[in-house]
């Protein structure tokens, strides 16, 4: 204690410039938006860069283990698409999918995220669906020049509509926030039969992502409120722990589908 006391002392002017000058930068920022928003740009795009090396640097660590699930990706979309891919980028039925690395990702959170190496100059704008081979992944809802922020199947906002393969009835998916590969499926007519294993795919009713991606598969299903509807459980195709590579969806015939309703809807 003493020591610290001669330790303030003897830099006692050092000290209390320091600290004044850390109140007039607080000052500065707390009452202008405008060094405020610079410095918010700023934090975010060394945030980006610090996930991007991150990411460098675990797939380094990583990469064998990478390179297995990049070569389980590309046997499944020859699949798909039953043609040989010759790059990361292609198209299928109007909507062009080009690949994108994730450099950071959470999926235990209320609201989870995720942040790709792939931004404005790629061509990416908010609304854009995000899916990997094996599943849906979540929608672009910031961009910044270089890298996009991907709001998670795996948040309490996501929304999307869905049915079901066998049986074409569709509803709504979200998630509950209880298991990170469990989600729930509502709005399904009660008089609908299902079995544990049941496919559920996109309904192409959003004309963010395509019809018939894969989503999940049924776990249980129980009696809704009211007994018109059923309340499905389902599993998640895509294990978003294990995601390194994923595909950003771009529909090119979206804009004309959104003036069409909107026209419609002005009627």
């Amino acid at each position: 204690m003493r020591n610290l006391l001669r330790f303030i002392l003897r830099y006692n002017f050092p000290i209390l410039f320091l600290l004044f000058e850390l109140i007039a930068i607080i000052l500065v920022f707390s009452h202008n938006p405008i060094p405020r928003g610079r410095l918010a740009n700023q934090v975010n795009s060394a945030s980006s860069i610090i996930y991007e090396r991150t990411f460098e640097l675990t797939q380094y660590m990583h990469l064998r283990k990478a390179n297995e699930q990049l070569a389980r990706e590309n046997s499944f979309l020859r699949g798909q698409i039953l043609e040989p891919l010759a790059d990361t980028s292609f198209s299928r039925n109007g909507y062009e999918f080009f690949s994108a690395q994730v450099i950071n990702n959470s999926v235990h959170k209320e609201f989870n995220y995720l942040t790709l190496n792939k931004g404005a100059n790629d061509g990416v704008e908010v609304d854009m669906a995000v899916v990997s081979p094996f599943g849906i992944v979540g929608v672009v809802k910031t961009v910044s020049p270089n890298y996009c922020r991907v709001l998670s199947v795996l948040n309490g906002q996501f929304r999307v509509s869905v049915m079901l393969s066998k049986s074409g009835h569709f509803g709504s998916l979200n998630w509950d926030g209880r298991k990170y590969r469990e989600v729930l499926v509502t709005e399904i007519p009660s008089h609908v039969i299902l079995e544990p294993g049941d496919r559920i795919v996109t309904s192409g009713y959003s004309s963010l992502f395509p019809a018939g991606e894969p989503v999940a598969t049924v776990i249980e299903s129980i009696p809704a409120a009211g007994g018109n509807f059923l309340e499905v459980r389902a599993l998640l195709t895509n294990d978003l722990k294990q995601l390194s590579t994923v595909y950003i969806v771009k529909n090119n015939s979206r804009e004309e589908i959104q003036t069409l309703e909107e026209d419609n809807n002005e009627k």
